[in-house]
């Protein structure tokens, strides 16, 4: 019976080291943020200035988790109040849900919007005392159902693992 419990403890243990080992921490020096990518990839011919790509599969068959610095002077409250007026300019068949997030450190609130094209996440965040504002963004890819599960599974790894340094 001891025997099988240390069995049962050195495999959850080795799998637990193994999830964290395949774990990438993104550091973003600038703006002092920091967050866990998961099996994402980091898409550095698709990422531009203030846009970082990081992926699940390879084109044309990937889907994309953006991590970008939307607004640099604006509290996160007037912008979903923007975000709010701006969501009766979408068509009738697109359902959005506005939802505040508790993340340690910083007010946020998470987007999502369904249609017929996608269903969009979209995760909105600021540091507590600073005016700029960064989202993670995903349209996910009902086609490519691994790809967007990794995309999916990255992204709210990235979600609940945002820091501050």
């Amino acid at each position: 019976m001891k025997l099988k419990i240390k069995t049962l403890l050195i495999i959850s243990l080795s799998i637990l080291v193994t999830m964290k080992a395949s774990a990438e921490t993104y550091n973003d020096q600038e703006n002092g943020l920091k967050f866990d990518t998961g099996q994402l990839v980091l898409s550095k011919s698709e990422s531009k200035p203030n846009i970082t790509i990081f992926k699940s599969g390879e084109a044309p068959f990937s889907v994309n988790v953006q991590y970008k610095l939307v607004h640099n002077n604006l509290t996160i409250s007037e912008f979903i109040e923007n975000e709010r007026k701006k969501n009766t300019e979408y068509p009738k068949d697109s359902k959005v849900e506005f939802t505040e997030i508790k993340i340690n450190g910083f007010d946020a609130h998470e987007l999502k919007r369904e249609n017929r094209l996608g269903n969009i996440h979209w995760l909105v965040f600021q540091k507590k005392g600073d005016k700029k504002i960064y989202s993670f963004w995903i349209l996910e890819n009902k086609n490519l159902s691994l790809e967007n599960k990794v995309a999916l599974s990255g992204y709210n790894l990235m979600k609940n693992s945002l820091t501050f340094f």
